[in-house]
């Protein structure tokens, strides 16, 4: 059955005597797309460079997850081919392709990605340039990528990706850019809120007046927002401007603002 053939794929470097080719073979060929990948990842665990050349094709056309795991078996056993046709994907691939490259950029080397992530941050589809966000922020570290990033949120519309990062990694050289997206009331409501968490994930005192602002939103999320970056600063003297809000009619301002009471009168 198409359970018993994909269990013995799986485990063919435990249960087979001697090296399993000819099975992988089999299974290389087989129409069960899960065999046919997981035949692809046993290639790349057992470095059975024999393969390659059906592994090549594999990562080229069929499945995206059969697809995916050929180029993880490329990427421990080919280089070479791996970038060949990672090139192909980027500037002649659909945007399945492209995703197929982002999906193991984050493995690669600086070097190695930053002409294609500054190619795919202007990529004309939108989860395409969502995910070479996610991915430059991992190397923003680099000179070059902060000099990306810095280009990226210029703009009037900066992506909820990029605010996302700032405050993963605390680049408080954004804070004004922060709080001139939190304050506009031009931008919407998820964007104000990503903006806000950033400016809370600083933990600077200096902002006490951009949250104290934020409370009197009429926005429920705003409110909440605000109640954790207050929480951030572990100031005591903040509880005065948390405490009214403990009587909130919302449920969740008045639970998120009980919390952070308790936690603020524990210092």
């Amino acid at each position: 059955s198409v359970d018993v053939k994909r269990e013995i794929v799986k485990n063919i470097p435990v249960i087979v005597d001697g090296d399993g080719f000819s099975i992988i073979k089999e299974a290389m060929e087989d129409s069960d797309g899960h065999i046919k990948g997981d035949a692809v990842a046993v290639i790349g665990s057992m470095d059975a460079k024999e393969f390659m050349d059906k592994v090549t094709e594999i990562a080229k056309k069929g499945f995206y997850d059969m697809r995916l795991k050929a180029l993880r078996t490329l990427f421990k056993l080919d280089h070479d081919n791996m970038y060949k046709i990672i090139d192909e994907f980027v500037n002649e691939g659909n945007n399945d392709d492209k995703k197929l490259y982002l999906s193991i950029a984050q493995f690669l080397k600086h070097d190695d990605n930053y002409k294609y992530i500054k190619r795919l941050l202007l990529d004309a589809d939108d989860g395409v340039r969502k995910s070479a966000i996610n991915v430059l922020g991992r190397f923003i570290d680099d000179s070059r990528y902060m000099e990306l990033f810095k280009n990226l949120v210029q703009g009037d519309k900066i992506p909820h990706e990029a605010l996302k990062i700032i405050k993963e990694k605390k680049l408080t050289a954004f804070t004004n850019k922060l709080i001139d997206v939190f304050t506009d009331s031009n931008n919407d409501l998820w964007t104000k809120y990503y903006a806000l968490m950033a400016l809370g994930a600083f933990e600077d005192p200096a902002l006490l007046d951009v949250f104290l602002k934020g409370l009197k939103d009429e926005n429920s999320l705003i409110k909440i927002g605000c109640l954790k970056a207050l929480s951030n600063l572990n100031d005591k003297s903040v509880i005065r401007f948390v405490k009214p809000l403990t009587d909130s009619p919302d449920e969740d301002v008045k639970s998120t603002a009980e919390s952070v009471l308790e936690k603020l009168e524990r210092i």
